[in-house]
């Protein structure tokens, strides 16, 4: 197992591997995800200071992205449903993505339910880190919580924005059916 080691925030180091996973939100095609462009992650510049130790939990991967967006506690339904509590916000829904056309940084990809094995009734939501063309096919890596992984396919985890099961996501073949990307 590879190791890469990440200073983020004032003394906190979190370590990244390369490993081997896929969760009940993904499917098969997934692959390993190995860090070595970990500036291009969207993490924030002192992850620390967006965590509050007394109120960190697990979270649902709705939560993490409204706590990352400053929504704290506020209601906004599955994965599935936030497309439109986004755009109320100031999001606009990109039109479409192609491997010339990606996913930006930063980006929210909401994935219907049993889109790319997302949750069967929920969906899920990250936000891209990086996306890049590789032979024609899209792969994405996608920051964002309760996507970890279990047993020997289980991921690295870190806290940030009182989430306390964030980690990376990555698939090597993004399809547009059942995603939908929305852009600040």
């Amino acid at each position: 197992m590879k190791e890469r080691i990440l200073k983020v925030g004032k003394g906190v180091l979190v370590a990244l591997a390369l490993v081997v996973g896929f969760s009940s939100c993904e499917k098969k095609e997934d692959t390993p995800i190995a860090m070595t462009e970990v500036s291009q992650v969207a993490l924030p510049q002192d992850a620390q200071a967006s965590v509050n130790s007394a109120r960190a939990k697990w979270c649902w991967c709705t939560d993490y992205i409204k706590n990352r967006l400053g929504y704290w506690g506020v209601k906004a339904g599955d994965a599935k449903d936030m497309g439109s509590w986004l755009t109320k916000i100031g999001w606009k829904k990109v039109p479409s993505f192609s491997a010339t056309d990606l996913p930006r940084n930063k980006d929210i990809i909401i994935f219907q339910p049993g889109a790319h094995g997302a949750h069967s009734s929920a969906g899920h939501i990250g936000m891209v880190a990086s996306a890049q063309n590789v032979r024609g096919n899209i792969l994405v890596r996608i920051v964002g919580a309760n996507h970890e992984g279990k047993g020997k396919n289980k991921r690295p985890t870190w806290t940030e924005y009182d989430c306390t099961n964030v980690s990376i996501w990555e698939i090597q073949s993004l399809q547009q059916s059942g995603v939908s990307l929305y852009r600040k």
